[in-house]
């Protein structure tokens, strides 16, 4: 079985039921299941530690580049996902760019609502610069959700006045969760991960369809 048969089987069952039958639990452990489809390479380093009271991790590959770092943010929805779902793929960012990658665990919805995730995210890259690391040396990551964030972060940096990070990569983004969008992607039939009913449930747990829209 191909990988992208494995992860559509993970998903068959969730993306089977409508936004009013599925639960936070459920959608979670199916994108649990899904990031223990893939292992992280054996050849970086994970140090685990805290930031601002969040869960956080270096992925560190062999003679990192000195001074560079990339800030990940994890994928998901808003309202899933974990250090772990993105561990496979950040290692081999890792070793790829020979630089030294920080996963956040910013916290999620429906516990933490918008706009939570994003100040979470702008509390790590903070911190990075209060830790020696100047903006210049600095790039952003991010997938699905943790696209979003840090879009969301990008735009915010510039309406402060602080200094912008040297590069951003937005791997999938999921960014527009306003009705209209998700009604478009009811005739999106080659995703293997989300749908209209998966995007709907996570939108509203994540915010207000007022503040999405506007």
């Amino acid at each position: 079985m191909s990988i992208q048969q494995q992860i559509s089987s993970v998903f068959q069952e969730l993306r089977e039921q409508s936004a009013t039958t599925m639960s936070v639990e459920g959608y979670r452990a199916a994108f649990d299941a899904f990031a223990a489809l893939t292992l992280p390479r054996q050849d970086v380093t994970v140090k685990a530690l805290t930031i601002d009271g969040l869960a956080a991790e270096w992925i560190i590959p062999a003679n990192p580049i000195p001074e560079r770092v990339i800030l990940y943010f994890h994928s998901g929805s808003y309202i899933n996902g974990s250090l772990m779902t993105d561990r496979a793929l950040v290692s081999m960012l890792a070793c790829l760019t020979q630089t030294k990658v920080l996963q956040v665990a910013y916290r999620i919805a429906p516990e933490h609502p918008f706009p939570i995730a994003i100040y979470d995210g702008l509390a790590a890259y903070h911190w990075l610069i209060a830790h020696g690391h100047a903006p210049h040396t600095i790039a952003l990551a991010g997938t699905a959700a943790g696209a979003g964030i840090t879009l969301a972060m990008l735009l915010l940096l510039r309406e402060q006045g602080d200094a912008l990070p040297v590069v951003a990569a937005l791997l999938s983004p999921l960014i527009d969760i306003t009705p209209a969008s998700i009604m478009a992607k009811r005739h999106v039939t080659t995703d293997i991960v989300f749908n209209a009913a998966m995007l709907d449930f996570a939108a509203n747990m994540y915010m207000s369809q007022e503040n999405a829209s506007s």
